[in-house]
């Protein structure tokens, strides 16, 4: 895949992330999570599993979260959190997929553009 054709897929999901139209609650944990939260969020990874959500997310250009989303029970919203720098999210996931990993740059890079 191409890198622009990466980073307009990234800047495409990010706008209908920030908008609410993926997952409200998502988005909802996220800001209560990180208050001082920039529009520099980007999904790396979406598992949908049979009772809840678990999303990796870029925050800021420089945390990995990786939340679970409850399906069944949103009160409970959400189900764990996790954040890591990004050298501890690779430290932790050191096989992860060319696919996940272009993304985790290409969101980096993305960041990284904005904050100039």
């Amino acid at each position: 895949m191409k890198s622009s054709t990466l980073n307009d897929e990234l800047l495409q999901s990010k706008e209908k992330f920030l908008s609410g139209e993926n997952s409200a609650e998502l988005l909802s944990a996220l800001r209560a999570k990180f208050p001082d939260m920039t529009d520099d969020v980007f999904i790396i990874g979406w598992i949908p599993e049979q009772g809840e959500d678990i999303y990796t997310v870029l925050v800021n250009g420089n945390k990995v979260v990786e939340v679970e989303i409850s399906r069944i029970s949103p009160a409970e919203n959400p189900v764990s959190f996790v954040v890591l720098t990004v050298q501890e999210y690779l430290k932790k996931n050191p096989a992860l997929s060319k696919s996940t990993r272009r993304k985790l740059d290409g969101a980096i890079q993305l960041s990284q553009k904005h904050k100039i």
